[in-house]
Parts: structure tokens; C-alpha cells; sequence
């Protein structure tokens, strides 16, 4: 378990003292990674996000996206919810922007300026 512990922490880039520090202790960029890695563990088919990319750093949000992108690459459905527009360009394949519970507008993302999605 220990080994496998530090083989995360290595690949999934978390800054800690050693593999048994506790996740309370870390920064919220190094939490998320941590969640995220055991989440990337539990081999789901589909993973629900929302908002985690919240009082994350810049550094960590580029980990945090690659370990997303990487989910998706192995076939994984990612519903990623976030009111953050930039990052929404940067991640998704497509957008769906809803109001009142009811979809707005589907949009794809690479296709996507920023200013054309409702805020």
C-alpha cells in the first residue's frame, strides 16, 4: 500500500513531506489531486465534477486537467460542471449551458469563443 502510495504522489505530481502525511495538511491543489487520483483508481465509468477546479492554483489545475483529459483518453464519461467559462473551453469536448434545470444551448468547444456562451 505504501508503495503504491508513493507511486501516486509521483505521477500524479502531489507536493507532501511523504506518503504519510495527511491530506488535511496539503494545499486544495494537492487535496484535489489526491481525490482525483483515488477516484482514477476506482476504474469508474463515468465521474461527475463539480466545480473542482475551486481555490485550486494554476499549477495544479494544469495536473488536474491532465489527469481529466487522461480519464477521458481511457474511455471514461466526464460530466464536468463548472460556471468557470475558460476552463469549460479547456477541457471539454462539449458545452451544455443550462438555466432554470433546462439545457440553453449545446455548444462545442473547440468551435467555441468565450463570448458566444450565456453567462
Amino acid at each position: 500500500m505504501e508503495e503504491r502510495a508513493r507511486a501516486g504522489i509521483r505521477e500524479l505530481g502531489v507536493s507532501c513531506k511523504n506518503e504519510k502525511q495527511q491530506i488535511q495538511f496539503l494545499s486544495g491543489g494537492n487535496q484535489q489531486k489526491v481525490v482525483m487520483g483515488k477516484w482514477m483508481d476506482a476504474d469508474c465509468d463515468i465521474y461527475i465534477l463539480d466545480e473542482p477546479m475551486q481555490g485550486v492554483d494554476v499549477g495544479a489545475k494544469q495536473d488536474l486537467f491532465r489527469m481529466i483529459r487522461k480519464l477521458a483518453e481511457n474511455g471514461a464519461a466526464v460530466l464536468y460542471a463548472s460556471s468557470d467559462v475558460p476552463d469549460l473551453l479547456s477541457v471539454t469536448d462539449r458545452i451544455y449551458a443550462m438555466y432554470g434545470g433546462r439545457i440553453m444551448a449545446e455548444l462545442r468547444s473547440q468551435e467555441t469563443e468565450e463570448k458566444e456562451l450565456p453567462v
